[in-house]
């Protein structure tokens, strides 16, 4: 078997140049797909993170339309919930036009309902004890290097004008996946500052986030929830925190279907770059294996050095992408991804991506060897030798 794995590298040597550019050439489909998958991964992840013991409550007909700030008070009085928060989007503007991010007008209950936020006992008591006050996410603040105390202007366009607030904290994910490119503010500083400017009655909310008993069945809460403002002219819709993120992710299913094609089409394209050069070699040294079968080796040993070929090739591939990755996921998502870091508040490589990738390169190039090897199995020595003696 040595002289077969010194046989095999002999032969990757021969075409060093076609050699490099296979291994490039897998390295960039599989770094594609990787990319790709990651996207995918990422869009996702806000569904991953939602909690089973949350509710999301909005108005039945869409989430454009609001709810009654008057609904606050009644929905603790449904057995199985824990405590209710509520929120408004607000979606300003930054400075300038391409500086959006997701901004929320708060109660104090949100914050105790999301304890994935990890805020500083002294930074929640600074936020609490300022109308004007807001909090960042880390990542928020490292994109526009908040800090705190620092006064900031956001533009609003639901909400028109120019509000004026004050960075009172900065918070953290208690997980890695945690999404940290948000902003809260007090729900009371844009009711009060919606009633004085009247660009509406106020008094009104967004979602509740309505938070559960260990006992509780989120499916009967849900019911009762909606059952209890039936027939009303606001009537709800309740979900669970996960078929509420799923909502948004369906909006863009096109998108998904779209990029797993894509990947699909980049599988199949590493599998023809593979098999050509491995048909191509095969077909170069078809003289040399038909010496190799009159010298006693079996058909077995061929198909090693075929497959062992392949093999190296991936490998080698393989090896160049976790470097490559290493470099890439080093770098911020915004520099990484300028603009679109917007769209993925969550970008990071999900590990199991990357072993999924590597498998599949293995599994590629074990049916790329497919296609040689039965051109292998068929040879006829005499007819080999005289054909390309």
């Amino acid at each position: 078997m040595r002289y077969l794995f010194t046989f095999m590298l002999r032969n990757l040597r021969a075409h060093p140049l076609r050699a490099i550019l296979t291994v490039l050439g897998i390295t960039v489909a599989m770094l594609s797909f990787v990319m790709i998958q990651t996207m995918v991964d990422s869009w996702y992840a806000g569904v991953r993170a939602s909690a089973k013991n949350r509710l999301i409550t909005r108005n039945s007909v869409s989430l454009v339309f609001s709810l009654p700030y008057a609904y606050v008070s009644k929905v603790p009085q449904i057995p199985g919930i824990t405590k209710v928060g509520y929120a408004n989007w607000f979606g300003g503007i930054y400075k300038e036009e391409k500086n959006r991010f997701a901004q929320f007008a708060i109660d104090s209950n949100y914050l105790d309902l999301y304890p994935e936020f990890l805020l500083s006992n002294e930074a929640r008591k600074s936020f609490d004890d300022d109308k004007r006050g807001v909090i960042v996410g880390k990542d928020l603040a490292e994109k526009f290097n908040f800090q705190i105390g620092q006064p900031i202007q956001i533009s609003g366009t639901i909400y028109p004008g120019t509000w004026d607030f004050i960075v009172r904290g900065i918070f953290n994910g208690r997980e890695e996946g945690t999404n940290t490119k948000l902003l809260f503010f007090h729900w009371s500083y844009l009711n009060d500052q919606v009633k004085a400017t009247k660009l509406s009655a106020g008094d009104s909310i967004g979602i509740m986030v309505v938070g559960l008993t260990p006992d509780a069945s989120p499916a009967a809460v849900s019911k009762a929830i909606d059952d209890r403002f039936a027939n009303s002219y606001a009537e709800t819709l309740t979900e669970s925190e996960t078929a509420f993120q799923q909502s948004f992710v369906s909006m863009s299913s096109t998108i998904i279907i779209a990029l797993n094609l894509v990947s699909s089409v980049v599988v199949v394209i590493i599998l023809l770059v593979l098999a050509n050069t491995l048909l191509m070699a095969s077909r170069e040294r078809y003289k040399d294996f038909a010496i190799l079968r009159t010298l006693g080796f079996r058909w077995t040993h061929l198909s090693a050095v075929v497959l062992g070929e392949s093999f190296v090739l991936v490998t080698t591939a393989m090896i160049l992408l976790s470097l490559i990755l290493a470099v890439i996921f080093s770098l911020p998502p915004q520099k990484l991804l300028g603009e679109l870091a917007t769209f993925f508040p969550v970008f990071r490589l999900d590990y199991s991506v990357l072993f999924i990738s590597i498998a599949l390169a293995f599994f590629l190039s074990l049916l790329a060897g497919i296609p040689p090897l039965i051109s292998i199995s068929r040879m006829k020595i005499t007819q080999a030798i005289r054909t390309l003696g």
